[in-house]
């Protein structure tokens, strides 16, 4: 195998058609259990992975390398092996950076809320930060540690930027919040 896709409930995903039709390779979906995955990546078997919920946190640690960006959101998405050398990446954060100012949206000093706690939200933050918020909150629906409830988000009049990292609207629940 030469690309692909870890994770571990990849039936939904679309990514061998997409990468056939743009690419013309095989990319080959790689539904694993946990205890399978760190012998993928010592095996070195694949030229690149992309990696899906819930292995990112994982891959970042059995990489040799990772990016600065995989390290300030704590998650590897991308893989790459270069001559037997693992060389992690987060794609995420350059795409998330990349529709904020596509779609012209400054985050220099400004006051972002963000909602959700989980992953998505680490790649949010750390491109937050990384185009200058002046403050970054958080809310979820439970009291998470250094979370706000949405209730108490709601009252917050200071927020000018808001960002839905939640699984609200997410496939198959499209339109449904």
């Amino acid at each position: 195998m030469e690309y692909g896709l870890l994770g571990e409930t990849l039936g939904h995903s679309f990514s061998p058609q997409i990468h056939r039709a743009l690419a013309g390779y095989d990319y080959q979906l790689l539904p694993t259990p946990r205890e399978a995955v760190e012998p993928l990546f010592r095996r070195r078997d694949f030229r690149g992975l992309n990696v899906t919920i819930p292995y990112k946190a994982l891959a970042l640690a059995l990489c040799d390398e990772v990016s600065e960006e995989a390290k300030a959101i704590g998650a590897v998405n991308t893989v790459v092996n270069r001559g037997g050398r693992l060389f992690g990446y987060n794609t995420d954060f350059g795409g998330f950076r990349l529709l904020v100012r596509h779609r012209g949206v400054s985050l220099a000093g400004k006051t972002v809320l963000i909602l959700g706690t989980g992953a998505t939200q680490c790649t949010v933050r750390a491109v937050c930060t990384a185009e200058g918020a002046a403050q970054v909150l958080c809310a979820s629906r439970s009291a998470k540690p250094g979370a706000l409830r949405y209730e108490q988000a709601a009252a917050r009049q200071d927020v000018n930027v808001i960002i839905n990292a939640s699984p609200a609207g997410m496939y198959p629940n499209n339109g449904i919040c």
